[in-house]
């Protein structure tokens, strides 16, 4: 590994859907960075979702997989996403 390959160079020639997901307060990568990449992956496979709300709850990095709440408001988000995308 060289370090010359960069995953986002290459985001436009996927064929299987995505799902990206953000947390409202997340500092490792935050909401922006998120909607960045999605915006170059092809818009009929990407699926992305904001967690989080003005008043709260928020949502950092690992609250979005081993949060409090991440069985309740993620999981089946996640379920969701891949029955629809199961063949």
């Amino acid at each position: 590994r060289d370090g010359t390959f960069f995953y986002k160079d290459h985001l436009h020639k996927s064929n299987v859907p995505i799902l990206a997901i953000a947390g409202d307060m997340d500092l490792i990568c935050p909401p922006e960075a998120v909607e960045d990449t999605v915006k170059l992956i092809p818009e009929h496979l990407v699926t992305y979702k904001l967690f989080g709300d003005p008043e709260g709850p928020h949502y950092a990095h690992y609250d979005l997989v081993g949060g409090r709440m991440a069985v309740e408001q993620e999981y089946p988000c996640i379920v969701e996403f891949l029955s629809c995308h199961d063949k």
